[in-house]
């Protein structure tokens, strides 16, 4: 995916759905891949892009939280195959 974003640039309005697809794939397979620090950053990153998708907000307040040990992480079919 970093390839992806790197032929994003410059970061222009002409862009910005390419990039904040990227950005919230990326941040959603870090979050599978219990990398939260890493999906903190592309969500916040993806809700800085399009801030009115209380969706992709919602979901960066709930990486945020399982960081600090807070919530409970969502089952989802991924996380049950393991």
């Amino acid at each position: 995916m970093k390839q992806a974003l790197e032929l994003l640039v410059p970061k222009v309005e002409g862009n910005l759905e390419e990039r904040f697809k990227c950005h919230l794939i990326r941040g959603r397979a870090f979050e599978q891949l219990s990398m939260p620090k890493e999906a903190e950053s592309d969500l916040k990153e993806a809700v800085m892009l399009r801030p009115e998708d209380l969706g992709v907000y919602e979901e960066l307040l709930l990486v945020q939280a399982q960081r600090k040990g807070q919530g409970r992480r969502k089952e989802t079919p991924v996380n049950l195959l393991m």
